[in-house]
Parts: C-alpha cells; structure tokens; sequence
C-alpha cells in the first residue's frame, strides 16, 4: 500500500469517527447512531439491520462461510459524555524514525 493511499484511508476513516461523534447519543438514545450506521453501510451496497437492542448487524462479505466468519461489537453510545463540537483533526507529522516535529 502506497504512502498516498493510507493517507487517504485515514483521512476517511478519522473523518467518518468525526462524523459519527458529532451525533447525540447518549445511553438509551442511540437510534440516531445507528441510523447513521446503517445510511453508510447501504451506501456502501451492503444489507445492515438494526437489532432490537439498538445495535447495527451487517455482513461484510457474504462469501465468507460462517465458521470463519468474525463478530465484532462496538459501543454506538457516547456513554454520556457530550465531547468538544469543534474538535479538529491533525494530523501528526513525523520523521522517518516516528519521532513527532511541527
């Protein structure tokens, strides 16, 4: 994978957290979180589900046999915590021994 290309997988991926942490939920009040989940994984051409606790199921890759197939879980919820809205991402600029520089 070239430099250029994990760039822009991260700038997707830090931008879709952004988008998803920018969402009010709270215990209890997730439905809007997982909503948003649901909108991108069908943009994708994917088939999620919302479960009846609230939670987002999707297969990723329906080739896959179900013996070898992978669960993974996370938490939609923001646990009450009601973070900074004018959070910016910046991205760390480091030199070919990791070390971080401005």
């Amino acid at each position: 994978m070239t430099d250029e290309h994990m760039e822009l997988l991260t700038d997707n991926c830090v931008r879709r957290a952004v988008e998803l942490l920018a969402i009010d939920s709270p215990t209890g009040y997730t439905w809007l979180a997982a909503e948003h989940v649901t909108d991108t994984y069908r943009t994708m051409g994917l088939c999620p589900e919302i479960t009846k606790k609230g939670g987002v199921l999707v297969c990723l890759n329906p080739e896959v046999p179900a013996e070898d197939s992978l669960l993974l879980e996370a938490h939609l919820d923001t646990l009450g915590g009601h973070g900074d809205r004018d959070f910016q991402h910046r991205p760390a600029v480091s030199d070919a021994f990791g070390r971080n520089g401005a």
